[in-house]
């Protein structure tokens, strides 16, 4: 059974279910307020009997169970004083003597009189006697009976009425879940991650179709940035590759090359290989950062973190790395973090002269490092941030323009931004800025 057929069935049920006992309330209810009326009138009319100066018991228009009220007078003995006489279907029972009798208080009861249903009040008159009274509840009961036969029909109606109209609301409520799934085929079979779902209503069905298309949009991202991910690698594998192949050739004429030929080759080589083991380590650590499980976000002071690398920077290149660095904390991920700034200095070292100083300053949640080597061209600026992207004075030397890509993600996916520009003394001055605590 499926969603749709459930909440008509669920509709349906639930408005029966109401129909039902509205209907028996009422029936009840109906029921009660007649057998009331008839046991007031022969209440009164027991009153009436009682009272000699209201008229008396008067003969009785009908035998007992027939037509309007029927009465009769008797003794404790079971004698018929006056009215109707004692027959099998309306004989006495032991309770009627006791009233009579005086020992037990009036009471009413039903009988089945000649095929007639009868309600019956036994009243004390005293001296050992009391009077009867019987009324036909028959058309009492056939109203009741039709009542009830109007109810369930009515009921019948209801419910099918609510069926039909559970069946078009499941139906319209549910459209988005069928365009979803016609949508979830689509991408399942083509591969089509444009066929978004117009979103027309506001509610949790219009919410599970936004959140849909917001898949989409992630999935079509994510797919465009893996093939220009590819295209870009395969772009720039292709110039080591290429140089590494030419050599390999040359390496088959190894001896007939001069010596100095022979080791400037092998110089050539070890470069080349170098920088395609630098590049695919890139390639694999970008691959690794987007698609690892995140790190929990804590409280960080960054500061710490990044004198700590500057002094690794320092130990590792033998530069001199200038701090100052502003008490910060931050929300993060540690090692995504120390993963960014020690690409923002390993990028300083590489443009730094050997003699050359790097300026770190962090303050307001803005680290920059600064370098003293020839710069960022003003053309360049817009770009530096972006895979695989390398300046013309930057393509003499090893990289893989993919140091400062990882920079960028990852600062993003910390909700800050990133930073570039041209240091005072006309280096560059790379860095971000991120949310202070």
């Amino acid at each position: 059974m499926n969603l749709r057929t459930r909440l008509t069935v669920l509709v349906a049920a639930a408005v029966g279910c109401a129909v039902v006992l509205v209907a028996a309330v009422a029936v009840l209810a109906t029921r009660n307020e007649l057998r009331d009326g008839v046991d007031e009138a022969l209440r009164q009319r027991a009153v009436a009997v009682a009272d000699p100066r209201r008229g008396g018991p008067g003969p009785p228009r009908d035998p007992l169970g027939v037509g309007d009220t029927s009465t009769r007078v008797f003794d404790a003995s079971g004698d018929v004083l006056d009215g109707v006489e004692i027959t099998t279907e309306t004989g006495l029972t032991e309770r009627d003597l006791a009233v009579a009798a005086g020992t037990s208080s009036a009471y009413f009861r039903d009988a089945e009189i000649n095929g007639d249903h009868v309600r019956i009040l036994t009243v004390a008159l005293g001296d050992g006697r009391a009077v009867q009274l019987a009324r036909s509840v028959t058309g009492l009961d056939d109203t009741i009976a039709q009542l009830t036969l109007i109810y369930l029909l009515l009921g019948a109606v209801g419910v099918a009425a609510a069926g039909l109209i559970g069946w078009a609301v499941a139906r319209r409520s549910l459209r988005p879940v069928d365009d979803l799934a016609a949508a979830v085929d689509r991408v399942a079979t083509d591969r089509d991650l444009t066929s978004e779902i117009e979103v027309e209503r506001h509610d949790e069905i219009g919410d599970l179709a936004e959140r849909f298309n917001e898949m989409l949009r992630a999935l079509r991202t994510s797919r465009q940035q893996q093939h220009q991910l590819i295209s870009d690698a395969s772009h720039e594998l292709r110039t080591p590759l290429t140089s590494l192949r030419t050599n390999v050739d040359l390496l088959d004429r190894l001896d007939e090359l001069p010596p100095e030929d022979r080791a400037e080759l092998l110089v050539d080589l070890k470069a080349e290989m170098g920088e395609l083991s630098a590049l695919v380590t890139e390639l694999v650590d970008l691959a690794t950062e987007e698609g690892q499980a995140p790190e929990p976000v804590e409280p960080l002071r960054l500061d710490e973190l990044v004198e700590r690398l500057a002094r690794r920077t320092e130990r590792r290149t033998g530069l001199a790395v200038r701090c100052d660095l502003a008490p910060t904390t931050v929300d993060g991920r540690p090692s995504r973090l120390e993963r960014a700034v020690a690409n923002l200095l390993d990028n300083a070292a590489k443009w730094s002269p050997p003699d050359g100083t790097i300026d770190v300053r962090l303050a307001d949640g803005a680290l920059v490092v600064s370098d003293e080597g020839p710069g960022i061209d003003e053309a360049d600026l817009a770009r530096v941030f972006d895979r695989f992207y390398r300046a013309d004075a930057a393509r003499s030397r090893p990289g893989s323009g993919l140091g400062l890509a990882i920079v960028r993600q990852i600062v993003e996916d910390h909700g800050g931004r990133v930073i570039a520009g041209r240091a005072p003394g006309g280096g560059a001055a790379v860095g971000f800025r991120l949310p202070t605590t």
